[in-house]
């Protein structure tokens, strides 16, 4: 520090404390660092290597098309500075925030991003193969177009960033967590996304052949269009494992990296209760119930859903499950939903639960009566009296009538 301030005429006089010197140094190095950054790489690294406290302090400033490869930014406030078409090879920016600065088209092969703050940076079209982008945030990033092969974005934050058409082959995205990110055409050939976590993202059109999926979590996805082919389920140094669908190869993926694969079965086969109507919060007792017995109540609202996979999504569920519950009280959209699954699947029971306020099921209830998986209406006055009552009128029947039904 002394050497710089010598060179910079700071007088010690004036300035008797480390912390006094430090926010002067601060506050005038500005336009001076930026004078020592174009006179060259060279003596930049130099005076950092010398004063390694300083912060650089760089913001705003026009540093286009310059030659910047190997200088030392780690650190540095860069936010809004100009760097389109720099040459940034193997440049240390790791913890630099480069917030809405603009690197378009810029070079920034084998550089040190990690830790970076990338909110609303303009990356589009830059060259970042095999850079560290390792816990980098990418907050709304535009890294349209960018050529990303080999780099490595582990447990990166990426948040509503465009890597539209972007070029990810090998890149090593484990454990990022990604979230209505676009992903549209982009290349993910062999990259790595191993216990990523994925939701909402937009991957129409983009090519993930051959990727490693091990552990991945995903939500809400959109893959039309998507190459899904050979995505690999099975960790490094285990036999690989490949599917050709990324909802498939997940669910693979679990299952066969479950350490508890037959309790897994077995919760699937004869824990799973699907619950149907309208689940009030009065109804929260007779969910407490099934789970005071062992089982794992699902439960859909009918009355307030307004899904159009609705459904499809009680038949899948429905299919799983042990056993059915179904409240008619009030019915609206339970019918359509029992029309679905009670003359379709013939190994679940059903078990009809009615208030006594309702007097009688609803119309076209009594055409379900005559299927034999569907057991005999509960009558209840009050939930008090359904829980109290519960094992005896709606488990053990219920459990009878699924055992007879697998041939038990």
């Amino acid at each position: 520090m002394e050497s710089y301030m010598v060179k910079n005429n700071i007088d010690f006089k004036t300035n008797p404390t480390g912390i006094e010197i430090e926010t002067r140094l601060k506050n005038r190095t500005n336009k001076q660092q930026l004078d020592l950054l174009r006179q060259g790489v060279k003596a930049w690294n130099e005076e950092r290597q010398q004063n390694p406290q300083i912060r650089p302090d760089l913001k705003m400033a026009n540093l286009k098309r310059v030659n910047l490869s190997t200088a030392n930014l780690s650190g540095a406030d860069l936010s809004l500075v100009n760097f389109s078409g720099a040459n940034l090879t193997s440049a240390n920016l790791s913890g630099a925030n480069l917030s809405r600065a603009n690197l378009s088209g810029a070079d920034l092969r084998w550089a040190d991003l990690s830790g970076a703050l990338l909110d609303g940076t303009d990356l589009n079209g830059a060259l970042l193969s095999a850079a560290n982008l390792s816990k980098a945030k990418f907050n709304k990033t535009n890294l349209k177009g960018a050529v990303l092969s080999g780099s490595n974005l582990s447990n990166s934050e990426i948040s509503e960033a465009n890597f539209s058409g972007a070029d990810l082959r090998w890149a090593n995205l484990r454990r990022a967590v990604v979230s209505v990110a676009d992903f549209r055409k982009t290349d993910l050939r062999w990259a790595n996304l191993s216990e990523a976590q994925v939701v909402r993202t937009n991957l129409e059109g983009a090519n993930l052949e051959e990727c490693s999926i091990y552990g991945i979590s995903t939500l809400g996805l959109k893959l039309k269009g998507a190459k899904q082919l050979s995505l690999v389920i099975t960790t490094f140094g285990e036999p690989a494992i490949a599917v050709d669908n990324l909802e498939v190869a997940e669910f693979l993926s679990r299952l066969l990296n479950t350490q508890k694969i037959p309790d897994f079965n077995n919760t699937i086969s004869s824990k799973v209760i699907l619950v149907l109507g309208r689940c009030t919060q009065e109804r929260k007792p007779i969910l407490d119930a099934l789970r005071k017995y062992n089982y794992l109540p699902v439960v859909i609202d009918c009355e307030t859903s307004t899904s159009k996979d609705l459904t499809e999504t009680i038949s899948t569920l429905a299919q799983i499950s042990r056993f059915i519950i179904a409240d008619l009280t009030d019915p609206r959209s339970i019918p359509q939903e029992l029309h679905a699954i009670i003359p379709n699947l013939q190994s679940v029971p059903v078990q009809p639960l009615l208030h006594t306020s309702a007097q009688k099921e609803y119309a076209m209830f009594e055409d379900f009566q005559r299927y034999p998986w569907v057991l005999e209406t509960y009558w209840y006055n009050a939930f008090e009296e359904a829980i109290a009552s519960f094992k005896n009128k709606v488990i053990v029947p219920a459990e009878a009538k699924a055992r007879a039904l697998l041939g038990g």
